[in-house]
């Protein structure tokens, strides 16, 4: 009877055995390598003939962890004023290919050994500060990349000429061909762009003490009705928890929300403010005069506390901060380097779902990089099939900027969070920016990239949106950028 039972549990561990590896080969997941592992390496200082590995094991056909965002080996973070010349760099992502054209994407199952990538970016700042010595405030989420460099300037990278994107259809409205097509070759002189839109904190900062009148805090994204939404811990609480660490940085989620409800002429005047704070040998982009704020005290004015108009003109050859023409911005937007893929992608650093059309109002192939209609108000930042209502909101308006991943040059938001302004009246384009801009008859402005209150369509990045410069609105903010002097 021993022996018999003994039989039979060797003979039912044995069908288990050939059925669970039947399983494995009706999956398609059986291999003899199961029991393999693999060397992945993530070469942190690509190209730069300074070895900085990491490498790790995994077994076959599993995934590899994404590892902590590396540090350069000879990357500081020192105040950039005038010196172009210099060199910093900033982490964009990892890639799977030496070239830098491919990011790796880490839901690939591991089956060989494979090295990793890392991308950078020079920046120009790497925070925006504000006064001198003892009495100096530094700003985060102010970092500034090099979108064409100085050393570009004889570059065919500057010379765009394309058609209109290949992902809308013939005969679909212009408003979504963005500004490359149908049009001779269009010339970008080497420019530095925000990494994200201007943040209320800094907003507050440059336009406080102002002697005309216009509000340093116009913003409607704040409070219950615009809640921002739960985390688990925020950079304030964990500096609560650490009472010894000085350097934490312990401002409010808030005002690192994206500056919204300003006006075009508010941006610019924002722009000239901005440059004089800095010093650094910047002059004024702007010539600004006849300026008129909205009066608070009537009742009938739609935007008190805003410039409603301005005679605004640009200053040949300024180095000062400015808006993006719209050729800048959509040269940023769709990664700064025709030759890519990722040019002709449907959003900013992320091309559409499958199946998904340019003007499908939900797309998750968002989720990623913006935020929109459809996933600003859910829990999990993903797409949901209906926009949530009422108490299913889980958070509202505006995110922190910064918080989905960034595009190739590294900029964040250029799809979602907010529309930006654009300097360009809505008609006509420069041929050789921003010098030379051609301007329209009619004065309304360019807004680019979509916004959290909108639908996908909105989002695409060749798409086109108009306002009024003397209007705002909760979903218009906008980013700087400045003009690279050559010597």
């Amino acid at each position: 009877m021993k022996m018999s039972c003994k039989i039979l549990f060797t003979i039912f561990i044995s069908i288990s055995l050939f059925s669970l590896v039947s399983c494995e080969f009706l999956a398609g997941n059986y291999n003899e390598n199961n029991d393999a592992e693999y060397d992945v390496t993530f070469d942190k200082n690509t190209n730069s003939g300074q070895a900085d590995l990491t490498i790790v094991q995994v077994r076959h056909n599993n995934k590899v962890t994404k590892p902590e965002d590396p540090v350069k080996i000879d990357y500081t973070f020192v105040q950039q004023t005038n010196k172009m010349e210099a060199k910093r760099f900033v982490f964009i992502g990892w890639y799977s290919d030496k070239e830098l054209k491919n990011r790796f994407d880490f839901d690939t199952k591991i089956t060989e050994n494979r090295t990793v990538y890392a991308k950078w970016r020079p920046i120009a700042n790497s925070k925006i500060i504000l006064g001198s010595g003892n009495n100096a405030v530094s700003y985060d989420k102010t970092e500034e990349v090099y979108v064409i460099d100085a050393d570009k300037v004889e570059d065919d990278i500057t010379t765009i000429t394309c058609e209109v994107p290949k992902f809308i259809d013939e005969g679909a409205d212009t408003m979504y061909n963005g500004v490359f097509w149908g049009r001779p070759d269009v010339k970008l002189d080497p420019f530095i762009m925000g990494r994200y839109e201007v943040t209320q904190e800094l907003y507050e900062a440059i336009m406080t003490g102002n002697n005309i009148g216009a509000d340093a805090t116009p913003w409607i994204c704040e409070g219950d009705d615009y809640p921002l939404p739960e985390t688990e811990e925020t950079p304030a609480a964990a500096a609560e928890d650490d009472d010894d660490d000085e350097d934490d940085d312990t401002v409010d989620e808030q005002g690192y929300r994206p500056v919204e409800f300003v006006t075009w002429y508010d941006a610019v005047y924002f722009c000239n403010r901005l440059t004089a704070a800095v010093g650094g040998g910047l002059n004024a982009a702007y010539t600004i005069t006849n300026i008129v704020v909205g009066d608070a005290d009537d009742e009938d004015e739609e935007f008190p506390g805003h410039i409603i108009s301005a005679n605004v003109s640009l200053v040949a050859g300024a180095t000062g901060y400015r808006l993006p023409t719209e050729a800048e911005w959509e040269f940023a937007a769709r990664g700064g380097d025709t030759s890519l893929d990722i040019w002709n992608y449907m959003f900013s650093g992320a091309d559409t779902a499958d199946g998904n059309k340019y003007s499908a109002n939900q797309n998750s192939g968002l989720d990623t990089v913006a935020w929109y209609a459809f996933n600003t108000s859910t829990e999990d930042g993903k797409s949901s099939t209906l926009i949530p209502e009422g108490e299913d909101r889980a958070s509202y308006g505006t995110h922190p900027v910064g918080q989905k991943a960034p595009n190739e040059l590294g900029l964040f938001d250029m799809s979602g969070n907010v529309f930006e302004w654009c300097y360009d009246k809505v008609t006509k384009f420069a041929v050789k920016n921003p010098a030379s801009i051609v301007e329209s008859e009619d004065n309304k402005r360019i807004t680019r990239g979509g916004s959290w209150f909108n639908n996908a369509s909105k989002c695409v990045v060749s798409n086109r949106s108009v306002n009024a410069p003397g209007s705002a609105a909760a979903d218009i903010g906008f980013r700087v950028v400045r003009s690279v002097a050559l010597n």
